[in-house]
């Protein structure tokens, strides 16, 4: 089990806004700072780190649902358990 909670990019042990810009920059092919993980950011577990995956970064942190509708292969409700991924059960 990493240290590090999924949706953490930076490694700070915190999911936060920054990680979600991470993740965007990552998919516009912009470089990175030095030390991030971008592949901590494929929040939605489809192999690829996109918008969609700092989308629910950020819906999650100001206690949103993630609408698993843009999320490939799930249905269209609330998914707790993409928020427990994020913050390591403690949303």
């Amino acid at each position: 089990v990493s240290r590090y909670p999924m949706g953490d990019v930076d490694l700070d042990q915190r999911v936060s806004s920054p990680d979600a810009v991470h993740v965007l920059r990552r998919q516009e092919q912009l470089p990175l700072p030095r030390g991030v993980d971008p592949r901590r950011g494929d929040v939605d577990g489809d192999g690829r780190v996109l918008g969609l995956d700092a989308r629910a970064i950020l819906r999650a942190l100001v206690g949103m649902p993630v609408d698993t509708s843009t999320i490939v292969g799930l249905s269209p409700i609330e998914c707790p358990e993409i928020t427990r991924a994020l913050f390591g059960g403690v949303p």
